[in-house]
């Protein structure tokens, strides 16, 4: 965690003094910056983290967290006037960690946390990106075994005995030869 570069986002200085100088006891590569500096500071959002404090929930705040969520860095948000109605609007609630302002936090152990949350939200995402191609699979198989057995006029265990052959053959996973041959037999048609 040392080495990890802490980047300190506020529409106060003293604030961001203050969050940086809690901070340093942890971390060695703290950076304080504007809001107009955000995306120039963040060149490694993987092995960065953000820390943003704001007087209020604000349209810059809010823009903020899209662009930290958007880079798959973690997030510490900390909001001064921040009530029960106001968390509601915020973006990507649970992809991040949001405080009430207060000088007696323990960021080291929140910033951990905004870590986790991040590498659940990656692990997360990746698996719902794996089960999108296992299930656009499904659907190649399942139109090719259709065309063989309408074309070749054999029952549903032959045609996938078909294709899995094929894809064995050529070393493919079996959706993408099902993708290729669907696709060979509509530029026919």
């Amino acid at each position: 965690m040392k080495d990890q570069m802490v980047i300190v986002c506020s529409d106060s200085l003293e604030q961001q003094a203050q969050l940086s100088g809690q901070l340093a006891l942890h971390y060695d590569n703290i950076i304080g910056c504007q809001l107009i500096q955000v995306e120039g500071m963040l060149t490694d959002p993987q092995s960065s983290v953000m820390v943003v404090s704001w007087s209020q929930p604000t349209a810059e705040l809010k823009l903020l967290i899209d662009f930290a969520v958007g880079c798959k860095c973690p997030l510490v948000v900390m909001v001064g006037d921040l009530h029960k109605g106001s968390i509601k609007d915020f973006p990507h609630a649970n992809q991040y960690v949001i405080l009430p302002f207060r000088g007696d936090h323990d960021l080291n152990i929140w910033l951990e946390h905004a870590t986790r949350l991040r590498d659940n939200m990656l692990a997360i995402e990746k698996e719902v990106q794996a089960l999108t191609q296992k299930l656009d699979d499904r659907k190649w198989i399942e139109k090719a075994k259709g065309t063989l057995m309408k074309m070749h006029h054999i029952d549903e265990e032959e045609a996938y005995k078909a294709l899995r052959n094929s894809a064995m053959k050529s070393s493919q996973p079996i959706g993408q030869v099902a993708k290729n041959l669907m696709l060979t037999f509509d530029s026919i048609s």
